[in-house]
Order: structure tokens, then C-alpha cells, then sequence
């Protein structure tokens, strides 16, 4: 079984003094999902997360605040994909974009507004980090 490792995000923002995740749904679909993506030979697991979540939600004006986890999933072909996740602030009020050629949407979600996720672990990660998103936005 071949193994991937991919890198993302949740990118967290201050949107009338309460805290905001942003996430991402395919459109064919109701389940939502996190930026990530596979990264490259040539660079580190904190440059993929930053550049997955770049193209995939045309955001720049990132910081990463800490290594939140990883975890491990199979997929239909049979690839076993590890998944490791980064806790990035948006620093600027940039309006996140689609990827181009995507049928996408993007959209903010405060902590009692989080949908159903298309993957657990993701689900997982983005509600234990939320304790230390609300001290950062203190």
C-alpha cells in the first residue's frame, strides 16, 4: 500500500469579536473539508500547509501558530494518506477565492455553527483545537 503524506490548515480569523474557522465544500457534495494537499520532495511540511491552503483558498496573508496533529486514513484506491495539520491565523481581512476550475464553496464557521465534515479526523482536529483558537483571540 503506497503512503502519502499531505499538509494543511485551520485557518482561524476574528470576525465580530468571536472566533472563525474556514472550511471548504465541494459543491456535488454536503460534507465539508480543510485546505490541504500532498507535499512536495522539496519542501517542508509548514510550506506545504501554507501553499495548499494559498491555492486552494487564495489566501496569503497567513501565520502559522502551532502543530496541531496528524492522522491517518485510508482512501478507495487503496492509498494510505497521513494527514498532518497546522493552527494558521489569517492576518489580514483578505476575502478567501476558489480555486480555479473548482466547484467549490469557502466559508467561515464559528464553534456552534460547525458542519458535518467529510473526514473525522478533520472534524476531530479542528474541535480540539478549539480551546486554544478562542486564548488566541482573547
Amino acid at each position: 500500500m503506497e503512503m502519502t503524506t499531505s499538509a494543511g490548515g485551520v485557518v482561524f480569523r476574528v470576525r465580530n469579536s468571536r472566533p472563525e474557522v474556514l472550511l471548504i465544500r465541494d459543491l456535488s457534495y454536503d460534507d465539508w473539508f480543510l485546505p490541504k494537499g500532498h507535499v512536495e520532495s522539496d519542501e517542508s511540511l509548514e510550506g506545504a500547509a501554507l501553499r495548499e491552503i494559498e491555492e486552494e483558498t487564495g489566501l496569503t496573508d497567513l501565520e502559522i501558530v502551532k502543530y496541531l496533529g496528524d492522522f491517518e486514513r485510508s482512501v478507495e484506491s487503496g492509498e494510505l494518506k497521513k494527514e498532518k495539520y497546522f493552527l494558521v491565523r489569517q492576518t489580514s481581512d483578505d476575502t478567501p477565492r476558489i480555486e480555479q476550475g473548482q466547484n467549490w464553496e469557502i466559508k467561515w464557521f464559528g464553534k456552534g455553527e460547525l458542519p458535518v465534515f467529510y473526514i473525522d479526523g478533520q472534524e476531530k482536529i479542528v474541535r480540539d483545537s478549539w480551546d486554544i483558537i478562542e486564548t488566541l483571540t482573547k
